[in-house]
């Protein structure tokens, strides 16, 4: 008997320890703070009693907050100095920003998005010049609406080494928050009023350093539903529980 006891108190202790094993630590970095766009900040701003500056600062911070707590992941947001040689400003500046599209999009799930006269990335511009514009990349793509940001770092073992110097296994690099809405294709007799979409575009790094994965996770409202404290409770945790399932 006191055998078999040892025995299953050992096998527990191994799938403990295997679990343990398996989860993989996270090293997390937050959007800069250009890579921001909101479509309903008045609203926002209005409900709230807050400037421009101080909710797209908030909203940041609280993604920030979400995502580091339900990935168990390291922020180093939460750890800028303000210093330029800190690790998130060197991430910053060393990666390079592409549209791409997205290897997981669902096209019959969110058929009803190519139809929408707005993207979700960008109004369709047939002759837009490549840079940041109000919080957005702007490039020469016709249409947005299945395109994430995909991040490219320039130096290749600048990942690695702060990977290393955390002692973490992957870094997720949350690369653009959009908060944009389908208020042109919104039916005016509706009580419901127009549909918000809150879209966050992530780049996986595995610990050599290199890309391993990059899409965009997304949530589709009603503005009426829409509130500071429901983006922080339910949509950051629903984007962060997807964007998890990745790796």
């Amino acid at each position: 008997m006191i055998r078999k006891i040892r025995f299953i108190l050992i096998l527990i202790s191994l799938q403990s320890f295997a679990q343990q094993d398996s989860t993989k630590s996270v090293l997390l970095v937050t959007y800069h703070p250009d890579l921001y766009y909101n479509a309903i900040s008045e609203k926002l701003c209005v409900e709230n009693g807050k400037t421009y500056p101080q909710l797209s600062n908030s909203i940041r911070l609280n993604l920030d907050s979400v995502f580091s707590k339900n990935l168990n992941a390291f922020s180093l947001l939460r750890s800028f100095t303000g210093q330029s040689s800190s690790p998130i400003e060197e991430i910053y500046n060393n990666v390079s920003y592409e549209h791409k599209t997205a290897p997981d999009f669902d096209y019959k799930k969110y058929a009803g998005l190519k139809k929408s006269k707005i993207s979700l990335s960008k109004k369709k511009e047939k002759k837009a010049k490549k840079g940041i514009y109000n919080g957005e990349i702007s490039s020469p793509v016709v249409e947005n609406y299945d395109k994430y940001l995909h991040s490219e770092v320039k130096d290749k073992e600048l990942i690695k080494r702060i990977l290393s110097e955390y002692k973490s296994d992957i870094l997720v690099f949350i690369s653009q928050l959009e908060i944009n809405t389908d208020y042109i294709n919104s039916d005016p007799l509706s009580e419901k009023g127009y549909d918000v979409f809150f879209k966050v575009h992530y780049n996986i790094f595995s610990s050599d350093g290199k890309h391993s994965f990059g899409s965009f996770a997304i949530i589709q409202m009603q503005v009426e539903e829409v509130s500071l404290t429901i983006i922080n409770n339910k949509v950051f945790p629903e984007l962060v529980n997807t964007i998890s399932a990745k790796f």
